[in-house]
């Protein structure tokens, strides 16, 4: 609706002068992208976000030592595609340490 796109619009703008809406700048600065990105529910890339919380930290660092050296084929600590949990899908989880990007 009208409305939402107007919420949505002025969440997402980058603030520009005094902190929320003023006279001079509205909302502020129009982010296209990040508007896009909030009402777009689409997969975020996160390789190592295991508990899918939007973060790779240490929860997911715990999962992938518990399944180090394992060879299962399919499971989500297996960063890299092939078939076993090793130093490589560790360095990929680090690489990835951090809030995800959208």
């Amino acid at each position: 609706t009208p409305d939402q796109v107007e919420n949505v619009m002025a969440e997402t703008a980058v603030d520009r002068g005094a902190a929320g809406y003023d006279t001079t700048y509205g909302w502020g600065f129009v982010n296209a992208g990040a508007a896009v990105a909030a009402v777009y529910d689409a997969p975020t890339e996160c390789p190592g976000d295991f508990n899918d919380d939007g973060v790779v930290d240490g929860g997911d660092l715990g999962q992938i030592l518990k399944l180090f050296n394992t060879t299962d084929c399919g499971q989500a600590a297996d960063i890299n595609g092939d078939c076993l949990v090793d130093g490589a899908d560790l360095g990929l989880l680090i690489l990835n340490w951090g809030p995800c990007q959208p």
